[in-house]
């Protein structure tokens, strides 16, 4: 006889033993009696077997304490063609280590790092996308401003030095007729939106 032992869940108490439903449930599946189960359940060492799937499943957990499996995925062509017209044609840098998709609004995160020249302005840009079904990508653009006085001081701590402003840039504008990234448009698209934020502060 063959069964297919089925671990119940962490909260159980009954976690990491082979307990009478589960008997039931396999005696009734085999039409066997729960003696017979219970007898084969001690000859083939269920009980060890549960013991020694548990203590793999620790092992792996101190190893990745968040049990979960990690997975690189790449962001959509069109969003890190976005980020190149900021490296090449505006002089960011983008900040690898902070890139990452927030799973409550669905976008994916770019943190820019400026150029000199606006380095007096600003701390960083982070662009939040999402890509639309028509090939557009729309979100967010944010602005963490440099803190000029005690005031600006004060915001940073409660992180309301930041500005945020929409962004949508439509296919078109993000690649040209023959597919080439199109930088001129996005630059333009993106540029005049820090421009409007850095003329703000003046």
């Amino acid at each position: 006889m063959t069964a297919e032992i089925t671990l119940l869940p962490k909260s159980s108490s009954h976690r990491g033993r082979f307990v009478p439903s589960a008997t039931r449930v396999v005696a009734e599946r085999y039409g066997v009696s729960k003696r017979s189960v219970t007898k084969h359940a001690a000859k083939a060492d269920w009980q060890g077997r549960v013991e020694e799937i548990e203590r793999k499943a620790r092992e792996g957990a101190a190893i990745d304490p968040s049990g979960a499996v990690k997975l690189t995925v790449e962001p959509a062509e069109e969003m890190l063609t976005i980020v190149e017209a900021c490296e090449s044609s505006m002089r960011f840098v983008e900040s690898l280590r902070h890139r990452g998709w927030d799973a409550k609004t669905s976008a994916t995160r770019f943190r820019l790092i400026p150029p000199d020249v606006l380095r007096s302005e600003l701390d960083y840009l982070r662009l939040e996308l999402k890509l639309e079904e028509d090939g557009s990508v729309s979100g967010t653009l944010v602005f963490d401003l440099q803190e000029k006085g005690i005031g600006d001081y004060f915001k940073a701590i409660f992180n309301l030095d930041q500005v945020k402003r929409p962004l949508y840039l439509s296919s078109g504008q993000i690649f040209s007729d023959g597919g080439e990234p199109n930088y001129p448009a996005i630059s333009k698209a993106i540029g005049e939106v820090i421009r409007e934020v850095v003329e703000q502060r003046r």
